[in-house]
């Protein structure tokens, strides 16, 4: 990416912007981590999953602010990808039986859509690859997200080819 790429999208104060937000922001993470991690030992249709994922699912669709929906986005990324790995695991236990054609990513956008009540994929997958945008840019540290300007976000929506 280059220099002025970089400069737009990076706040010019970022690090007296992380510096006043970086306590309110790790606890919105944590938060936000404890009521939408997937619980382990359990499968991809337990009751608890579902929950977790109504919780996030709120979380993007009502943010409280910015740095929340962005959180939530990454949070997403992470979820399916736990939920895909609950599916496996189910899949090789027999505890979930359908058609062998259906990937596992289908099935955990299934499980999303019949958790949340959503009946739009394509809206799902609008989610994901937002998601997924914001965790490429936001890397191994999700809380630097605060830096990012306007123009990060507008870049997020713009609809690849």
């Amino acid at each position: 990416m280059s220099a002025a790429i970089l400069q737009a999208l990076i706040n010019p104060n970022a690090q007296q912007l992380f510096a006043d937000h970086c306590e309110t922001l790790h606890r919105v993470w944590k938060e936000l981590l404890e009521k939408t991690t997937l619980p382990d030992n359990t499968t991809s249709t337990d009751s608890q999953v579902l929950e977790r994922i109504r919780e996030l699912d709120k979380r993007i669709k009502c943010p409280e602010d910015q740095a929340v929906s962005r959180l939530a986005y990454i949070q997403l990324t992470r979820m399916l990808a736990a939920l895909r790995k609950k599916i496996q695991d189910d899949r090789r236990h027999g505890r979930l039986v359908g058609e062998r054609s259906q990937r596992d990513a289908t099935v955990a956008i299934d499980i999303y859509l019949r958790a949340t009540g959503r009946a739009n994929r394509g809206e799902v997958s609008k989610f994901t690859s937002l998601g997924n945008r914001w965790t490429a840019l936001a890397g191994r540290s999700p809380l630097l997200l605060v830096t990012f300007t306007d123009a990060a976000e507008r870049i997020m929506y713009v609809r690849s080819c």
